[in-house]
Parts: C-alpha cells; structure tokens; sequence
C-alpha cells in the first residue's frame, strides 16, 4: 500500500478515485511509468477552456478597436443634437457651450472652424458679442477657408 501511495503522491487525491491517471509530465520520473492515464476529457476541457479563453479575449479586443471610432462619431452627434436642441430652447449660451466643446474635440479642421463657428453664432444670439468675435478667431484659425463666413458674422457683431 505504501508503494502505492509513493507513486501517486503527485497526484491530487480527488482525480486517484475510481479513475484511470495518466502520466503529468510535473510528475518524477520514476513515478511516471506507473501511474496510468487520466481520463481524455479532464485534459481536453482544460485545453478548450484556454483555447476559449484566448479566442474570446481577441474577439473582445477586435469589438473594442472596431468600436471606438463609431463611440466617438455616436458621441459627436448626440453633443450636435444637445447643441441644437438648447437653440431650439432658446438657451443660445448652454448651446454655444456646447458647440464650443464639440469644436475642441474634432481633429478635422473644417468641422472645428464650423463647430466655432456655431459656437459665435449663438454668443451673438445671446448678444455676448465679444466672446463671438473670439470665437469667430479661433474659427479662422482652426481653417483659414471660413472667412468669408465669418466676415458676415463679425459684421452683425461690429453693428
């Protein structure tokens, strides 16, 4: 009996109950040519399970990278919603806020100037002209091409 227990102790003694063992390669050798096999799906699920859980992890990775641009876009649009429902409202600073804040997180630079631009036209809405004409700056800065818009902007400010 002892010698028994001698070849087995490498074992965890739930998987020695009434069940077939095979050799572990943690086991020494002297000790591997007597144990025998453990059953095929004790080892299996233990490979299908990793494999499972490499598999699931890359998919989780390839969701998470094809997301993020569609994030990004979903959130642009609903703060562009925000923005126009505050207009709607009347609430023309809450919305120039808005539009200015937007135009702060576009990398596109027509997009920022015409975010800017927004953004001035509703401080002149709320008749806060001098923070319209530096948002009309900020607008020619981020895209030079917007200045003709913006000079029909600045007029309304300047009368």
């Amino acid at each position: 009996m002892n010698d028994r227990r001698e070849y087995f102790q490498c074992l965890p003694s739930h998987l020695l109950e009434g069940r077939a063992v095979r050799a572990r390669p943690w086991c020494p050798a002297s000790h591997s040519s007597a144990l025998q096999r453990l059953p095929s799906h004790l080892l299996e699920g233990r490979a299908t399970r990793a494999r499972l859980r490499v598999h699931l992890c890359i998919a989780i990775l390839f969701l998470a990278a094809c997301a993020a641009p569609w994030a990004q876009a979903g959130e642009a649009d609903i703060g562009l919603r925000l923005a126009i429902r505050l207009s709607d409202e009347g609430d023309q600073r809450a919305s120039a806020i808005e539009f200015r804040r937007l135009g702060m997180s576009v990398d596109e630079t027509p997009a920022r100037a015409g975010y800017y631009w927004a953004a001035a036209h509703q401080y002149y809405r709320a008749e806060e002209y001098s923070v319209a004409e530096t948002m009309l700056d900020w607008s020619e800065d981020a895209w030079p091409a917007i200045e003709r818009k913006a000079l029909l902007l600045r007029a309304e400010t300047a009368g």
